[in-house]
């Protein structure tokens, strides 16, 4: 089953049906999204003091990310 991200959900297998110029738009919002969280992960242990939750988010991103 393709998610829509060019990857299926089994196997994190790629579609290699999926056009490039639309694989090079999703890998682009994918690195924005990572970015920003590992920021929010970084702002919350460092600003923050926070570690419980940039931990939370880190374990969050390796489930969905």
């Amino acid at each position: 089953m393709t998610l829509g991200s060019g990857i299926s959900n089994n196997n994190n297998r790629i579609n290699f049906n999926e056009p490039i110029p639309d694989m090079i738009e999703r890998l682009k919002r994918e690195h924005r999204s990572f970015e920003s969280k590992l920021d929010e992960a970084d702002n919350s242990i460092n600003r923050d003091n926070n570690i419980e939750e940039g931990i939370k988010i880190i374990r969050y991103m390796g489930i969905y990310g």
